[in-house]
């Protein structure tokens, strides 16, 4: 029963972070089109990896007691929130995208 002190809170950071983003980022052109690659309908906003980001951040921060393993865990989010954010803005491909997340699961492997 530990675990929903910090769950509830995950979600509440996630939910409000949706909410006050949201409407920014439609305002600034922050949204994903449909194309060749991307099937769903109309304009997504941006910022889904970006709350997830926000409400895991907080809660480890709060939860977790600080280690090395937390350092390399937060280090290793958010370079895959990089990696995300610029595949969203230049498209990457698949290639460069797969050796940045190999580089990332080689740094949680051996760092922690």
């Amino acid at each position: 029963m530990d675990y929903m002190i910090p769950l509830i809170s995950a979600f509440i950071v996630s939910f409000v972070a949706i909410s006050c983003v949201r409407p920014i980022a439609i305002k600034a052109g922050l949204v994903d089109s449909p194309n060749a690659r991307k099937q769903h309908v109309g304009q997504v906003p941006l910022i889904g990896g970006l709350a997830i980001y926000l409400a895991v951040l907080t809660t480890s921060m709060l939860f977790i007691p600080h280690s090395h393993v937390l350092n390399i865990y937060l280090l290793a989010s958010s370079m895959m929130l990089f990696i995300g954010i610029l595949d969203d803005r230049y498209d990457l491909a698949v290639s460069y995208r797969l050796v940045a997340q190999m580089l990332v699961a080689a740094m949680m492997i051996f760092g922690a």
